[in-house]
Formats: structure tokens, C-alpha cells, sequence
């Protein structure tokens, strides 16, 4: 996502720092997009085979947490 002053959905990024007994806000980067360009984001993403992304779920919660399903 790059910065486009025409998008009418626009991004700041910020850092707060502190100097001397302020906290300061430095722009670190600016993102913008447009309706359709989000929504087209959203929809057209590839998605994985449930089965796969089951797998995979499986195997964090039992790595992260040491749970077991079944």
C-alpha cells in the first residue's frame, strides 16, 4: 500500500517518543487506499483448503498452548 493524496481512506503512522519531559509524536509513514481497492482485498484473497487450515490451527494450539483437540 503506497500513499495516493486522491484515496479517500488514508493511514498515518506514528511514533511517540519522549524528549526531555514531553512525549512527541514523529510521522514515520503515510498509507492510503481507495473503497474498491479494499474491497477487492477483503474478496479476492486466496483462501486455504479448510482441511489444510484445520492442520494448521491444530499444530499452533498444540505448540502455544499445549492443548490437544479431540
Amino acid at each position: 500500500m503506497d500513499y495516493n493524496e486522491n484515496d479517500n481512506t488514508k493511514y498515518f503512522i506514528y511514533d511517540l517518543f519522549k524528549e526531555d519531559s514531553l512525549y512527541k509524536l514523529r510521522l514515520v509513514e503515510q498509507k492510503s487506499a481507495s473503497i474498491s481497492k479494499l474491497l477487492s482485498a477483503f474478496t479476492k484473497q486466496n483462501v486455504p483448503p479448510i482441511d489444510e487450515f484445520i492442520k494448521i490451527l491444530e499444530s499452533k494450539i498444540n505448540l502455544k498452548l499445549g492443548l490437544t483437540i479431540g
